[in-house]
């Protein structure tokens, strides 16, 4: 059993999607944090217990988890009925992303219904009371802060956010949640929405909620986060996921034990969280990056770090994932660590990340063959970069997995 944090890792996991929204949206820094903050504001005024209030924050916290999913099917069409359909999409998938999260039923429909009105006129058709409160809550304090832009509210602000919630009470937002949300906006709430409080402030309202995670819901969690991260770029759709499937397979092979096989893949399927943080276009550029580039490319490891370093329950799962690109020789990023420094399920995903970077598709090489990919990682391993052992290993095993591609744990 892995005990986690649920609110370290949702606040942690929140600040990476923000910087998603922010990269192909524009949104504001934390815009997720504060729409969390905001709807457990209301919350609390409508008498939410802790239980309910820890669901109302976890859906404003994930509500656009599928942005990655959803914009990266927008670049395939310009039409408007395709767009329109997107956004359906985007709230489903969404949804199904949440499906497994060891707090899921106390949160269904919060993110799947988070885009709808109260008069009906939403891509589900569903009027007031047809959906949870919750999700019209987060839909509120979403579009208020996206509207408005909560962090920089001032008395003038506030009145005009006020009045627009008046005016769209009972078509865009539930009566009952605009009512509450006009008794707890105002300087004090701008205040806590600030960048500055804001991270503070999620930390004081949100009810605290630690899981003893089995199993079969690491496996899953995992699941979830590896779909997120992969599908920030079109190149990497399947990156994450296929290095979690291969270290369970390789996992397996070295007779691991069940939890540190779970662990493990935890750690495969989130050690590019950081690559939340770096802007499309450099993840996509078709040719060589430059040095400024690269350097913004390497920071994704010291931010997989950061993200992960502070989630109670995942210090062991945050050293392998950030480990990922550290070099025996002492060469790699981002501490510089050296053989001596590195166990070895850290020398197993350095060598699994090469693999799946050389093996798969990318904007500047096509799909390589296993004995094309194996001729590079053997060359890295004689220049002291990855262990050479644990290719051996590979060059036999991964050679068996059909054009390359592993199974997911079967739960």
């Amino acid at each position: 059993m892995l005990k986690i944090s649920m609110n370290d890792l949702l606040a942690q996991i929140s600040i990476a999607l923000d910087a998603v929204e922010a990269d192909l949206l524009g949104a504001t820094k934390y815009h997720s944090k504060r729409t969390a903050v905001f709807s457990l504001e209301i919350g609390r005024k409508l008498g939410y217990g802790d239980k309910r209030l820890f669901a109302l924050a976890a859906g404003a916290l994930l509500h656009d988890n599928a942005l990655t999913e959803y914009i990266l099917s927008e670049k395939k069409t310009e039409k408007q009925e395709k767009q329109e359909m997107n956004m359906k999409s985007h709230c489903i998938l969404g949804e199904e992303n949440c499906k497994y999260l060891p707090f899921y039923k106390d949160m269904q429909g919060f993110i799947l219904y988070h885009h709808e009105r109260a008069d009906g006129g939403s891509v589900f058709l569903k009027k007031e009371g047809e959906y949870p409160e919750e999700a019209g809550i987060i839909a509120l304090a979403d579009q208020m802060d996206v509207r408005f832009c909560l962090n920089r509210a001032d008395e003038k602000k506030i009145q005009e956010i006020k009045n627009y919630i008046r005016s769209n009470a009972g078509n865009c937002y539930d009566k009952r949640t605009a009512e509450a949300a006009l008794h707890v906006l105002d300087k004090k709430l701008s205040a806590k929405c600030s960048d500055e409080r804001i991270g503070a402030a999620l930390l004081e309202e949100m009810p605290k909620q630690a899981e003893r995670l089995g199993f079969e819901e690491i496996i899953n969690l995992a699941e979830i986060f590896a779909r997120i991260i992969d599908y920030k770029s079109e190149f990497t759709k399947e990156h994450s996921t296929q290095i979690a499937n291969k270290a369970w397979y390789m996992s397996g092979i070295y007779e691991m034990g069940e939890e540190e096989r779970a662990k493990l893949y935890l750690a495969a399927a989130l050690h590019d969280v950081g690559k939340l943080f770096i802007p499309t276009a450099i993840l996509e550029k078709p040719g060589k990056l430059d040095e400024e580039e690269f350097e913004i490319i390497k920071s994704h490891a010291a931010r997989t770090w950061e993200v992960l370093e502070s989630i109670k329950g995942m210090e062991e799962i945050a050293l392998w994932a950030s480990n990922h690109h550290e070099k025996l020789n002492g060469r790699g990023y981002p501490f510089g660590k050296t053989a001596a420094d590195l166990d070895f399920n850290s020398r197993l995903l350095a060598c699994l990340d090469v693999y799946q970077a050389v093996r798969e598709k990318r904007p500047y090489h096509p799909v390589r063959s296993h004995q094309d990919t194996m001729q590079i990682l053997y060359e890295m391993g004689d220049k002291g970069f990855i262990d050479n052992e644990i290719n051996r290993d590979l060059a036999v095993w991964l050679e068996k997995l059909p054009e390359g591609y592993a199974q997911k744990p079967l739960l």
